[in-house]
Order: structure tokens, then C-alpha cells, then sequence
């Protein structure tokens, strides 16, 4: 990982992130609702909502950077239809 992807990662971690996220999934578009339209938007989002966090610019890229190197394809799987 680089520099930045370990900020990223502390920063994750220290702020109590892992507690919600254990497997970050990085599809578009991001949130429950698909809101946003960028990754970055949602960090910020987030940020503010869960650990009441005002991301700086680079913080907001670091855990970008984090997320965005963690590997893995997104399962496949069906919605169910409600009655």
C-alpha cells in the first residue's frame, strides 16, 4: 500500500469506521438511496453523519485512496421480490 493508502487506513480505523464498514463496498451509486455520485461525496457524508467528522480535502483523498485499493469483486446476488 502507499503512504496515502495507510493514512487512509489509520484514519478508517482511528475514527471507528471498521466498527460500520468491515467490507467497504465501492459501488455506483454510493449509499443506501444512491445519492451521491461520487465516492468522495459520500466520505464527506458519512464523515458528518456517523463520527461527526468535517473531512479536511486530503483526508477525504487518503481514505479514498484507502478504500479504492482494497481488492475484491463485488458478489453476485438476486433481490428478492416483497409481496
Amino acid at each position: 500500500m502507499t503512504e496515502q493508502q495507510m493514512r487512509g487506513m489509520k484514519l478508517f480505523a482511528d475514527i471507528g469506521c471498521v466498527a460500520c464498514r468491515a467490507g467497504p463496498a465501492l459501488t455506483y451509486p454510493y449509499m443506501n438511496n444512491g445519492e451521491t455520485a461520487t465516492l468522495d461525496e459520500a466520505i464527506r457524508i458519512m464523515g458528518e453523519e456517523m463520527p461527526g467528522q468535517d473531512f479536511t480535502d486530503d483526508e477525504v483523498a487518503d481514505i479514498e485512496a484507502f478504500m479504492q485499493a482494497l481488492p475484491g469483486e463485488m458478489p453476485q446476488f438476486e433481490i428478492p421480490a416483497l409481496p
